[in-house]
């Protein structure tokens, strides 16, 4: 962190992300965002004090549905408190906190970090240099609500889930292996899918499928995912997007009206300029880069557009809008680094 502690930027995971964004000496592992981060990058680490918090209500450090309750020395399982994305925000500057950094550069996420972005940049309006949501809406619609509803509804019927309370031993791995199947269609899309495997119509289902048809495509991504993450923190942070927007975009209405309420007061007390009035209102927000992938089917692009609108409507006149041709889907944002990397740059 350079000394005026201003180049600190706080990159906001998706729901099954980790804060291991990016490998280092003492984990060498591949993060998420690996090609993203690091000397010379798009996130410029030889600039800026990168930090990657883990998500209230996941599995990776942050407190979550397996972490053990003190009270009764078990998980707390489902009787984990409900979440908001307001909640996983306020626990992501509690960190800055315990750091010292008043002020971040920016803040950068995809899908449910995206979410967190806009979401950091209205309840800290004045500690948010920037914000950059990726593959992210307003709110979540029906039409996304419905796939995370099915994976949820996978993993609850698994005989081992048993309303949240499980083992090791007895582990529903087979319900978080089809969610995680049905969720990889939702982030890939369609285009990808037609462009990248051969057509396989195989009658015999007994069959084992060739290892580059999309079958064991899923079923790779199923079985490593089955292995990583917790059945529980899926339908909580699956549910964390059904409750955040309608909170957000109402406060961005309260701000609207407080802000013109106070400018209004004190253009009748100091007489001030109409034209001063609007330009301290059109400066009240911080700049905002939305992006989207034309290809995603889970967070169309009209989605981002109605971010965008509602951004503007708020009084922010400082939204850039970039919709990406990537095939990608809504796992775009993690991986066409060709053509986010110059928008982040441009950023900075």
């Amino acid at each position: 962190m350079n000394y005026q502690r201003d180049n600190a930027i706080l990159i906001q995971p998706p729901f099954s992300g980790s804060s291991h964004a990016k490998s280092s000496q003492p984990d060498p592992r591949k993060g998420w965002w690996e090609k993203f981060i690091g000397p010379g990058l798009a996130i410029d680490t030889d600039k800026y004090f990168v930090i990657c918090t883990d998500n209230i209500g996941g599995c990776y450090g942050s407190s979550g549905p397996s972490t053990i309750n003190p009270i009764t020395s078990k998980p707390y399982g489902m009787s984990f408190p409900s979440l908001s994305v307001e909640d996983i925000v306020r626990g992501q500057f509690l960190v800055l906190d315990s750091l010292g950094i008043d002020k971040v550069y920016a803040c950068i996420g995809g899908s449910l970090g995206g979410m967190c972005s806009i979401t950091a940049a209205v309840l800290f309006s004045d500690r948010v240099g920037r914000a950059i949501s990726l593959s992210a809406a307003i709110k979540t619609y029906p039409s996304t609500a419905a796939w995370n509803h099915v994976q949820r509804q996978v993993i609850m019927s698994d005989p081992n889930w048993n309303a949240g309370v499980y083992s090791n031993k007895l582990f529903p791995s087979m319900g978080l292996n089809i969610a995680r199947q049905i969720g990889t269609i939702s982030y890939r899309g369609f285009t990808e899918f037609d462009s990248r495997f051969k057509q396989e119509c195989n009658p015999n289902i007994t069959d084992k499928p060739s290892q580059k048809s999309v079958y064991s495509y899923l079923e790779y991504q199923g079985n490593k995912f089955a292995n990583e993450f917790d059945p529980n923190s899926y339908i909580y942070l699956t549910k964390v997007m059904l409750l955040r927007y309608k909170n957000v975009a109402l406060c961005f209405k309260r701000l609207q009206c407080l802000l013109e309420a106070f400018l209004r007061y004190a253009m009748d007390m100091f007489n001030l300029d109409d034209k001063l009035i609007h330009y301290r209102k059109s400066n009240i927000f911080s700049p905002v880069l939305v992006i989207g992938a034309q290809s995603d089917i889970l967070y169309p692009v009209w989605q981002q557009k109605e971010l965008v609108h509602v951004l503007q409507n708020a009084g922010n006149p400082y939204v850039e809008y970039v919709e990406l041709d990537a095939n990608t889907g809504h796992d775009t944002f993690l991986i066409d680094y060709d053509g986010i990397a110059p928008k982040l740059e441009n950023q900075a």
